[in-house]
């Protein structure tokens, strides 16, 4: 009996989505976040710190900071740091909501949302200035409008532009006049190229969008 390839859920499940960020997807990053030498990058969720080395690396940051919880790929970002001899422009912390983001011209963040990142990371309190980017991976902020898109990524600028209806955001999100709200769920839950979710994330979100953009009468 032959061993067959995993189907993409199964391989993310076992080996973790911070493990498939190829060259091609960090230089698409690139190009949307127009990365400068001045700028100070922060990765929130930077697995094995693979996409800070490369940012740093091939657009001669000064400086980037990493967060990861994880044990075993926290420990893997330090070692790869050392031996890639760039100690002194990357720092690596655990968790992504001690950052301090006052600091940041760009945001990338890969983790899916959770339901009061927009308050607890990206609100009022955060600090973070007007005309730092974020840069998102399958989705924007949950109702909020992206200004620049390079499939699968997502660029938005703070401060935040929020959608007037649920169906401008779906529209925005899937880069199609005649997209719906339905229809963007429906092809996320069956996304399994790059990431798998589940159907109670996909829940989430929706509820999240309710909420942030309450009115359906205003979904004409």
């Amino acid at each position: 009996m032959t061993n067959k390839i995993p189907f993409p859920q199964q391989a993310h499940r076992r080996w973790g989505r911070a493990d498939f960020f190829d060259s091609r997807r960090k230089m698409l990053l690139v190009r949307l976040a127009e990365l400068e030498p001045s700028d100070t990058f922060y990765d929130l969720g930077c697995g094995d710190a693979s996409l800070l080395i490369y940012v740093v690396q091939n657009c001669r940051l000064h400086r980037a900071f990493g967060f990861e919880n994880m044990p075993s790929r926290f420990k893997r970002s330090k070692a790869n740091l050392k031996k890639a001899g760039l100690e002194d422009k990357i720092t690596i912390g655990r968790d992504m909501y001690d950052a301090d983001l006052r600091q940041s011209n760009v945001i990338f963040d890969m983790m899916p949302e959770g339901k009061n990142d927009i308050t607890d990371l990206y609100g009022r309190k955060s600090g973070i200035k007007d005309g730092t980017k974020l840069i998102k991976h399958d989705l924007p902020l949950i109702g909020y409008l992206p200004d620049r898109i390079e499939l699968p990524f997502y660029r938005m600028s703070f401060p935040l532009t929020k959608a007037q209806t649920r169906e401008e955001w779906a529209k925005a999100v899937l880069c199609d006049a005649n997209g719906t709200v339905e229809r963007l769920w429906f092809e996320l839950r069956y996304y399994c190229s790059e990431k798998a979710y589940a159907k109670w994330e996909i829940e989430e979100f929706d509820l999240m969008l309710r909420r942030r953009i309450p009115s359906a009468a205003r979904q004409s």
